[in-house]
């Protein structure tokens, strides 16, 4: 069973321990907002090039694990989302992946949310381990969320919600 614990965290040091997933052994120094499983042999990542404090610069990023052998899973694929700095949920339905990205990373106040705009992109998953881009598109609505969720919903549709703060709890988007 591959255990991902979807929380950003800093490397405090070399050792291993599987509850610490800024580790390099265990994903790395970045954030990972979603899973989605294709089939039972792999994992999709909803993640981004940007680590540790600067979260304003990187590429929302899609990774593709191999998790057939659940006590050694492994990265086999990179996918980066262009226009986004986080890639912020995923789900997949059948050959078609829907990917939800923020333009921008976090602010840098005690609020910790998305800055920036919403994106979707939708993937072609023919080949579940080689997902294709097919189109993006960059939405009107401010990213501004810490908790995030996407779903397939059938026949073709898709569902995400967040938050939707404009920077405070005070005023939703």
């Amino acid at each position: 069973q591959l255990d991902l614990h979807l929380r950003p965290v800093r490397c405090g040091d070399a050792t291993f321990d599987p509850t610490d997933i800024g580790c390099p052994e265990n994903g790395g120094d970045h954030n990972v907002w979603g899973v989605a499983l294709p089939n039972p042999q792999t994992a999709y990542l909803a993640t981004t090039t940007a680590t540790g404090d600067d979260t304003q610069t990187g590429v929302g990023r899609v990774q593709v694990v191999d998790i057939s052998n659940p006590a050694s899973p492994a990265v086999v694929r990179e996918l980066d989302i262009p226009g986004t700095v986080q890639a912020i949920g995923i789900a997949v339905a059948g050959t078609t992946g829907v990917v939800i990205g923020s333009t921008a990373g976090f602010q840098d106040n005690p609020n910790g949310l998305l800055l920036g705009t919403l994106t979707v992109t939708t993937l072609d998953l023919t080949d579940p381990r080689d997902p294709r881009i097919v189109a993006s598109r960059t939405l009107t609505r401010l990213s501004g969320t810490l908790l995030t969720n996407t779903a397939a919903l059938g026949n073709g549709l898709f569902a995400f919600s967040n938050q939707g703060f404009d920077g405070t709890a005070d005023h939703p988007a």
